[in-house]
């Protein structure tokens, strides 16, 4: 079956083999499916450009959650732990150094209710610095994605228990606590 002529739909059979789902791999790969630009430090950009008007977009720039799905995906589908590692390491080294956002919620300083004193879920990739821009930053469904890609590279034997931030995860579990995650909606 030629795949650049056949609709999509038509690839796989109500019985898929091995070797259907392995051509179909091997097609998407080919056309690049699965290669996604990204930056010196693992994270990946909103959008692949360069330029001026890339870079008034803000496309530049980083969102937790989708560089969480995409570094699962390279661990899911690539069975490549390495571009998930240097995501997560890129990301919890961003949350380390505005460690602040977790610790003055936690300690009552600043107000929750306002998303843009949260942990910033959308961030400068290059320099993993905040953004001043007004956004949407009770995200903490991204915050718990991040939790999981952690606890899942982990369990996997692919980060070790003593290159993990405990303290940083501690406050986000403790940050949770005080927004009461399980009535806090999300932006």
């Amino acid at each position: 079956m030629d795949l650049e002529v056949v609709p999509s739909s038509k690839w796989v059979s109500d019985s898929p083999t091995l070797d259907d789902i392995g051509r179909i791999k091997s097609f998407l790969t080919k056309k690049g499916t699965f290669y996604f630009p990204t930056l010196e430090n693992g994270l990946f950009s909103a959008a692949a450009g360069e330029g001026g008007d890339f870079e008034l977009t803000g496309y530049r720039n980083i969102w937790l959650r989708d560089n969480i799905q995409i570094a699962w995906a390279h661990l899911a589908v690539q069975n490549d732990p390495g571009i998930p590692l240097q995501c997560v390491n890129s990301i919890t080294q961003f949350y380390a150094r505005h460690r602040h956002r977790f610790v003055d919620i936690v300690e009552g300083r600043t107000d929750f209710q306002e998303p843009m004193n949260r942990p910033h879920i959308r961030f400068n990739g290059s320099d993993l610095s905040e953004l001043s821009e007004k956004w949407s930053h009770a995200q903490n469904d991204a915050l718990g994605y991040l939790l999981w890609l952690i606890c899942e590279l982990v369990k996997r034997e692919h980060l070790s228990l003593a290159a993990t931030d405990w303290t940083l995860i501690a406050q986000l579990v403790r940050y949770w606590m005080v927004v009461e995650v399980w009535t806090d909606e999300d932006s």
